[in-house]
């Protein structure tokens, strides 16, 4: 591995597409991967994608439950108030009549009269008893349908779908920790040389008050540097809250209630910068992007929606069993004497019923309702085929970017290490000078500014740089791996 190396120390490993492991432990502080560690276990976007898995595989059990045999029993009883009596015609009068004239109790005349009496005589007739009962069981089952298998099929692959969209939020997670956690390396080692800067300048402060007071100063030489001790004061105020803002931004990239406490164990001084050859070694494939995997499945699902459409031109079979015993009685419970002697519905032999049968559903025409169904799915198709292209040429131009920004940076980081050096360098003679009197004390105000603009611009070139690779291992889709 190719690695650019600074004397300021800074660094940034990426093993396995992202960091190396630390030894030290939560104790001592946290490590990049402690802190994506629980972000992958706390962070509340993943948790949701998360459940979107979950919620996946549920819907699979559903579809595959519609193929499964579907068992119910039923138990029921009716007490009828009052029987449903059907209106018949008088069938009775001509039957009796019949027997009666066959014996000869009556004449031919007689019948006849009987029988067109009945013509015009209608009675109420009751069937059934004042209790009945029944006890059944239902079984039905799926013997063929077309579109259950497919639906089985894209229940899979709406899983996958939930599976790469997790690793999509995972990515996201890893970039927003990572991002956070170096922003807050980058604010705490600003304000520790900032904290120093301040040190030395009350120092001088303190030393130009001796010289005016003893009449080698002048008081207007005190006045500057003072001013320009309050200025970096007020800085250095600004900056200690916005790093306790940007560490309670890591706790929230990390689900990490932000009253609790987090220190980090690393350090700019820790840190090495890969060189973008190593990031770029490895061939790159558009699946290692996850938003263009889950194009890839989206088309994947309209092809078995297209698949499921024609599925319905297919008929379906169904089978189905029923059994079960019925009873009816006029008691509800046996009565041995009175007018309402008789048995009751628990007494009597109950009845046995059973049937088995079969439906077969053919469709034969629906309006032409699948067909444009069929061509929805197939423009759908279609869309998701530019998106492919569209996405292949917008990851490349990403990559491209990427790097390009990658390549500034580290330039830029060169330059501004070096511009503070030579920062460093100038305040160092300034002040020596003003001591020996040999300069101004505008020199030193001067060369303060210069020092603190260049620091400044150096960390701003680091937090680029360290951001830069991130967005490249992005590009390249290795944040997952």
């Amino acid at each position: 591995m190719k690695i650019a190396r600074y004397s300021l120390g800074l660094c940034l490993v990426f093993i396995s597409g992202l960091v190396q492991a630390q030894t030290t432990t939560g104790s001592d502080g946290w490590t990049l991967e402690e802190c994506l560690n629980y972000a992958i276990e706390n962070n509340e976007q993943l948790k949701i994608s998360q459940f979107d898995e979950e919620i996946a595989q549920a819907q699979i059990g559903q579809i595959r439950a519609q193929g499964l045999p579907q068992v119910s029993g039923g138990l029921g009883y009716t007490y009828n108030l009052a029987l449903q009596q059907q209106i018949v015609q008088d069938f009775l009068s001509p039957a009796i009549g019949g027997v009666l004239l066959g014996l000869g109790s009556i004449s031919p005349q007689q019948f006849e009269g009987i029988t067109a009496a009945a013509d015009t005589t209608f009675f109420g007739l009751a069937f059934g008893t004042t209790h009945s009962g029944f006890a059944s069981v239902q079984l039905n089952q799926l013997i063929f349908d077309g579109t259950y298998f497919v639906g089985l099929q894209a229940a899979r692959t709406f899983r996958e779908l939930s599976a790469v969209q997790t690793d999509r939020t995972r990515e996201q997670v890893i970039e927003g920790v990572t991002k956070a956690y170096y922003g807050v390396l980058v604010n705490e080692e600003r304000l520790t040389l900032l904290e120093r800067n301040l040190e030395r300048l009350e120092t001088l402060v303190s030393d130009t008050e001796k010289l005016y007071e003893e009449g080698f100063a002048e008081k207007i030489d005190v006045s500057r540097l003072k001013v320009n001790r309050n200025n970096l004061f007020t800085e250095f105020q600004k900056l200690k809250d916005f790093v306790r803002i940007s560490n309670d931004l890591l706790k929230f990239q990390m689900g990490m209630p932000v009253s609790e406490p987090l220190t980090l164990s690393l350090s700019l001084a820790q840190i090495t910068i890969a060189d973008e050859e190593d990031m770029a070694s490895e061939e790159f494939n558009f699946s290692q992007r996850t938003d263009y995997m889950i194009n890839q499945v989206n088309q994947e699902l309209v092809a078995l929606d297209l698949k499921n459409v024609r599925a319905g031109y297919l008929p379906s079979l169904r089978g189905n069993f029923q059994a079960g015993y019925n009873n009816g009685a006029n008691n509800f419970l046996e009565v041995e004497e009175g007018d309402d002697a008789g048995p009751g519905l628990f007494t009597n032999d109950w009845l046995e019923f059973a049937n088995v049968g079969v439906t077969l559903s053919i469709p034969i025409f629906d309006g032409l309702l699948k067909a444009n169904q069929a061509q929805e799915k197939k423009w759908q198709a279609e869309q998701l085929k530019q998106q492919q292209k569209l996405l292949e040429n917008n990851i490349t131009l990403e990559i491209q970017q990427a790097q390009i920004n990658y390549q500034n940076n580290m330039a830029s980081l060169e330059w501004q290490k070096e511009n503070m050096e030579l920062a460093r360098e100038v305040i160092t003679v300034a002040e020596a000078k003003y001591r020996e009197g040999l300069g101004s004390n505008l020199e030193v105000v001067e060369a303060n500014t210069s020092l603190k603009e260049a620091q400044t611009n150096y960390y701003a070139a680091v937090y680029d740089l360290l951001i830069s690779q991130i967005e490249l291992r992005k590009a390249l889709g290795q944040l997952n791996n």
